[in-house]
């Protein structure tokens, strides 16, 4: 995904359209971590997301906050 540079150093607002995302299969989807703190707001989502043990179902939307190295599949 190629962005352009975010115009503050220390923060940045990414749009995410449908049509960048190619859709991954749950058996073959990579583990998701980061080095920076994030916020999504998911208006419309399909399916779940593990977090520990735990499968949450987004179906509503979610607002998801996540730290650095967090792990999201």
């Amino acid at each position: 995904m190629e962005l352009p540079l975010p115009e503050h150093p220390m923060f940045s607002i990414y749009v995410a359209q449908e049509e960048s995302f190619l859709p991954c299969p749950r058996e073959s989807s990579p583990p998701i971590t980061n080095d920076c703190y994030s916020i999504s707001l998911k208006k419309i989502v399909k399916g779940d997301l593990n977090y520990g043990r735990t499968s949450y179902d987004f179906t509503n939307g979610a607002l998801i906050f996540i730290a650095p190295r967090q792990v999201l599949q």
